[in-house]
């Protein structure tokens, strides 16, 4: 018997009975069970409903909250208070004559993508189906499709292969790589490309692996053609920078999303690796100001620390150099040099290492002087430099300056 934990488990079951009552049956599916046998705690949960049509589960979980249908073209629910999606195979399969549910999950198990993601597990019993081997794929830790033809249905499946590939680490078989060369993803939408490197990115601390599985089928060009402009050593190189950054911890998805995408577009002045599908905003903007600083702290400067000043007041208030020295740490790991340490210890003695130091002359001081505007904003970085370049402290030196 498997028992799938959630924290809702209890009213799950007390639904599935109500199912079971009215002539179907409720089973754990896909990624939560996947993750049960992994060891792993699920994060989302799948419960898929045999042998009812979705108006019969609909006014079932009704019964039990507020219910929701979600998605155009599958029957899946929402139940509030539930942190689970329920589904209705398509086409909806038939209560058996002999209560022998191992047919209807196997022919729904066949529109999945992977062995390891077709375990299904029943909600009252417990028992396991498991129709093309899964369990010990996922011991033997590889990557086989359920069905050849279902699998090239949906073409993105090529990128959900690419990284589950990084984050279990795990072998595919050669047959399944021949099938996602071919699979033409010129009609899949930037978002769902967007959400699947998102996963490659946050959810692994080795996206090298699927980036490097890309290459190896020649397709590197379709969503990360400037890396195709580096030789294989300095691939390997950039990638191993890639994964030194991926084990470290950020304060938020988006933020540790820009310092990936930061790490893997550093030197390039044009196109950078994921400009034609990332979907974030603020991750492009913020992955720009990182490498922009970067290429800054690289040319350096004779007063090192006006440049240590500079580069922390450009990057706040939503980054710091900790950060910077962190892309910077992470590139000189992937490329064997020693990284600037000295640097960071500067900036710490200085008080910037999380924050620049503050203005001296705000935009009161200088009613006086100018009116708001754009040659306000002058006099303001006029005085900043002159704050942080020759050192100046006393603001009545700044000011009688700017006047002059």
């Amino acid at each position: 018997m498997t028992d799938i934990d959630m924290p809702q488990g209890e009213l799950v079951r007390v639904v599935a009975e109500e199912i079971s009552e009215a002539g179907g049956r409720a089973f754990w599916v896909g990624g939560a069970v996947r993750d049960h046998f992994m060891g792993r705690e699920p994060v989302d949960y799948d419960i898929e409903v045999h042998g009812l049509q979705g108006e019969q589960l609909l006014e079932i979980l009704g019964h039990h909250g507020k219910a929701v249908k979600v998605g155009k073209s599958f029957a899946n629910f929402l139940l509030t208070g539930v942190n689970a999606d329920w589904s209705i195979p398509d086409p909806p399969s038939e209560t058996p004559s002999g209560g022998d549910w191992t047919d209807a999950v196997r022919e729904a198990a066949l529109r999945r993508d992977l062995t390891i993601n077709a375990l299904a597990v029943d909600v009252l019993d417990g028992s396991l189906h498991d129709p093309f081997d899964g369990l010990e794929d996922l011991e033997r830790k590889r990557l086989r499709w359920c069905d050849k033809e279902t699998f090239g249905r949906d073409p993105l499946r090529l990128l959900r292969v690419m990284q589950f590939i990084a984050r279990f680490e795990f072998e595919i078989e050669p047959e399944l790589t021949e099938l996602c060369k071919g699979l033409d993803l010129s009609d899949v939408t930037p978002e769902r490309i967007d959400g699947e490197f998102d996963k490659l990115l946050l959810k692994s601390s080795r996206p090298s692996l699927g980036i490097f599985w890309l290459g190896s089928m020649q397709r590197l060009g379709e969503w990360l053609s400037p890396l195709q402009r580096f030789v294989v050593p300095q691939l390997f190189e950039r990638l191993l920078a890639l994964d030194r950054l991926a084990i470290e911890a950020f304060e938020d998805e988006e933020r540790e999303l820009a310092m990936l995408w930061a790490v893997l577009g550093a030197g390039f002045k044009d196109q950078k690796p994921g400009d034609n599908f990332i979907q974030r905003a603020r991750v492009l903007k913020w992955r720009n100001l990182l490498i922009e600083c970067h290429d800054e702290l690289l040319k350096g400067d004779e007063n090192v620390d006006y440049l240590l000043k500079k580069l922390a007041h450009r990057l706040g208030p939503d980054w710091d150099l900790h950060h910077l020295f962190l892309l910077e740490e992470a590139l000189a790991y992937g490329e064997k040099h020693a990284p600037p340490v000295s640097l960071r210890i500067r900036s710490m003695e200085l008080g910037i290492i999380h924050g620049p130091e503050q203005e001296l002359v705000k935009s009161g001081d200088l009613n006086g002087i100018t009116e708001p505007g754009p040659q306000m904003g002058e006099l303001l970085r006029k005085a900043y430099e002159m704050q942080t370049r020759e050192g100046i402290s006393d603001k009545a030196e700044i000011l009688k300056r700017l006047n002059d």
